[in-house]
């Protein structure tokens, strides 16, 4: 059975959540309830849960405060936020501190129930993942540990540049079957020449006991770090899934180890790290690259860590950081055909720039847009969250890029929809002012003048909302209403020519008969 917790300090909300659901029916136990962040964050620290449903107004620690507490002490909560407030920001936030899900109340109970099947589904899916893992780890004849051992040495020393390595090898291996963020560490010990030669596992105990170190510290995880050796006085560290990582930390958890080994071994020790994005193909390069830095920089002394950042991977990001740059400028001044032709040429570039940055900058572009959205009420804050929440679970560049060009389809329609009523009300506008007195002679100037805008854009604009050129559209109501005077009343022909803004009957009779096909007289006497 699965656990979950019920976080309100309002009892009766509490009550209502834990009455009404089919706890028993998804697959869950009786929900525990804290009226409080901090009586929460007590019962997950003491029990297993592995559901959070928590209203983002509470006194003391609210919603967003728990989850940023709960992320430090239990990963992979699954947490639903439940909130009065229907800002984009607010959903925004809870979903970027961790919530998968932000329902607005009143909550229906079909609406939790919905995430919680789902969450359940994603339990036992990674459940069964593990143990098929557990169990085909378990039918090798050797360990896993040796095995990755190996793998890495291959890479490095026996490299084969044409060689594919399969899926499921990787898979069995636990490592990235695609891309990946690398972090590759040439590790040289110096004066170590006598141990070696008194002890020939002398370099086999380092590795072990680096291996300890990194199992036994919390800092980084040990199913994504390989360690192996390539020369009597060189290891090699390679570490994936490192972006949580700041590189002053990556700096300092290095200096330490080289301190370990300093002091356990009487051996001094200098690092080269080396971070960029690459497949397995790339990482012999890496290799290579990595370890003629640290030989070009031996003689700056021991115990060093140098940092290095591809150049080209500092251009990527560089160029990523342009191309956000770029994307703003084009939404703001809607030029929805330039969005999409940068947005496919940054995702079909073949650059090597992180998925954590590509994300970031895409979460940049698309939250742009939402604001964008939001201002044309094409999308309620409800409509925003639910965009933003898709984003953010996205886990690959392909998904992101079509969600990404969704939306700016969606940006296209609303700047359409938008651009459509704008002309109609330039238009309403431009009728009401010629409407309002039909005796005056107006030009297009005039009227562009009145309304702000260009006479020759007006011209085309009229003509073709209208039917009709301006000039047409006012001979067309001075005859209508020359027409009215004709058969309500007995004023003169020369009278109403007058009253209808022509300044000499001939003309206006001319006008009458080419609109009409009779003159005025014959109109009347018809009484047409």
């Amino acid at each position: 059975m699965f656990k979950a917790i019920i976080v309100d300090d309002e009892p009766s909300h509490r009550e209502g959540i834990a009455r009404h659901v089919n706890w028993k029916g998804l697959g869950f136990d009786v929900p525990l309830q804290a009226e409080s962040g901090e009586e929460a964050i007590n019962l997950i620290k003491e029990n297993e849960i592995d559901v959070v449903i928590a209203d983002i107004c509470m006194p003391s620690m609210n919603g967003l405060e728990m989850i940023h507490r709960i992320n430090s002490i239990r990963q992979n909560l699954d947490i639903i936020i439940i909130s009065g407030y229907d800002e984009f920001e607010y959903a925004r936030a809870a979903m970027e501190e961790g919530a998968r899900a932000y329902l607005l109340k009143p909550v229906k109970v079909e609406e939790i129930e919905k995430w919680l099947k789902k969450f359940r589904d994603e339990i036992i899916h990674r459940q069964q993942t593990i143990d098929d893992d557990m169990k085909l780890k378990k039918s090798l004849n050797v360990s896993i540990d040796l095995a990755r051992k190996s793998f890495l040495e291959s890479i490095i020393v026996s490299y084969d540049s044409h060689k594919e390595y399969s899926e499921q090898i990787l898979n069995t291996l636990g490592l990235p079957t695609h891309d990946f963020d690398c972090l590759l560490g040439v590790i040289t010990t110096y004066d170590c020449d006598k141990q070696l030669y008194n002890d020939s596992n002398f370099q086999d105990r380092i590795i072990s006991r680096l291996e300890d170190y990194i199992k036994k510290d919390a800092f980084f995880d040990e199913r994504y770090i390989l360690i192996a050796p390539t020369w009597i006085n060189e290891i090699i560290v390679l570490g994936y899934d490192f972006q949580r990582y700041t590189k002053s930390e990556l700096t300092q958890y290095f200096k330490n180890l080289c301190k370990v080994i300093q002091e356990e071994y009487g051996v001094s020790a200098s690092v080269a790290l080396n971070l960029a994005r690459t497949d397995w193909r790339g990482v012999n390069d890496l290799y290579k690259q990595t370890a003629l830095y640290m030989y070009n920089h031996k003689n700056e002394g021991t115990s060093q860590v140098f940092l290095i950042e591809d150049e080209r991977t500092l251009n990527d990001k560089q160029e990523s950081i342009d191309f956000a740059k770029e994307m703003s400028n084009a939404i703001a001044v809607q030029d929805v055909d330039g969005l999409v032709n940068l947005t496919n040429i940054f995702f079909c570039r073949d650059k090597k720039v992180p998925f954590v940055s590509i994300k970031a900058i895409v979460c940049s572009i698309v939250n742009e847009i939402l604001k964008a959205l939001n201002n044309m009420d094409k999308y309620d804050n409800a409509q925003c969250m639910n965009v933003w929440q898709d984003i953010l679970i996205t886990d690959n560049t392909v998904e992101l890029r079509r969600k990404l060009l969704k939306l700016i389809f969606t940006f296209n329609e609303s700047i359409n929809e938008k651009n459509k009523n704008k002309k109609h009300y330039t238009i309403d506008r431009a009728l009401e002012y010629l409407n309002a007195d039909l005796s005056r002679d107006v030009t297009v100037q005039d009227l562009a003048l009145y309304l702000n805008i260009n006479p020759s854009y007006l011209s085309v604009l009229f003509k073709k909302e209208v039917g009709l050129t301006i000039t047409e559209y006012v001979t067309k109501k001075r005859i209508d209403k020359a027409k009215e005077y004709l058969r309500s009343s007995t004023k003169k022909v020369n009278d109403i020519a007058s009253m209808v803004g022509y300044q000499t009957p001939a003309y206006f009779i001319y006008q009458f008969k080419k609109l009409v096909g009779c003159t005025p007289a014959e109109f009347r006497e018809r009484r047409l």
